[in-house]
């Protein structure tokens, strides 16, 4: 079982240290550096209303994967029917759930949701229809 010892902001960077307890009494550490820190430009999607909000991460690269912490989304008003949430893994729908409420909320992905290597990310709130705004912004990164 892996524990997280410690977060530290690199730059543009996200450190994480991580802990493994081996079993027979020795451990190992390993350091995963991820690209983005939540709240950059490129994890949020902010359009106009009756409009889907789509986060996108691209496909990084052989061998590296998405990874999916969090995602946190906001409606403006009441919609008059259910909004989709959707994360896709390439072609593939992962997770799916039916928003009906106003204002912000959150899904926590513990542990972390890893996506197939090499393959985008897609997280998409559907439009609300008519004046509602929603807005997604998601905490990932790709190792």
């Amino acid at each position: 079982m892996a524990n997280i010892l410690q977060i530290k902001n690199i730059g543009q960077k996200i450190a994480r240290i991580l802990y493994r307890d081996m079993g027979d009494g020795t451990h190992a550490e390993v350091v995963v550096v991820s690209d983005t820190q939540p709240g950059l430009a490129a994890n949020t999607h902010a359009p106009v209303a009756a409009t889907a909000a789509v986060v996108t991460r691209a496909a990084a690269g052989a061998g590296v994967m998405n990874v999916l912490a969090q995602i946190v989304w906001s409606l403006s008003v009441v919609p008059a029917a259910a909004v989709n949430l959707m994360v896709q893994d390439g072609a593939n729908t992962v997770f799916t759930t039916d928003i009906t409420a106003s204002g912000p909320g959150f899904i926590q992905f513990n542990p972390p949701m890893r996506g197939t290597a090499n393959t985008a990310l897609i997280i998409t709130l559907a439009s609300g229809a008519g004046a509602v705004i929603g807005k997604v912004s998601v905490h990932a990164w790709t190792e």
